[in-house]
């Protein structure tokens, strides 16, 4: 369960990179170091447009 953004910020859409998006989706914070590496690079692997976050943000992928 990745989290995009801490706060009162459900329903609001935000323009990032998405090399941004995954440094701060909340991978680094899995209770396993090897995991949130893996989760991190297959993220890296993909190219979204968009992304409908359940909890933060929901991001448009500039750049």
């Amino acid at each position: 369960d990745l989290m995009f953004g801490m706060g009162e910020n459900h329903g609001q859409v935000i323009e990032s990179s998405w090399d941004a998006a995954v440094k701060s989706s909340g991978a680094d914070t899995l209770p396993n170091q090897e995991s949130g590496q893996k989760l991190s690079s297959d993220l890296s692997e993909i190219e979204p447009k968009f992304v409908a976050s359940g909890h933060g943000f929901c991001i448009t992928i500039v750049g």
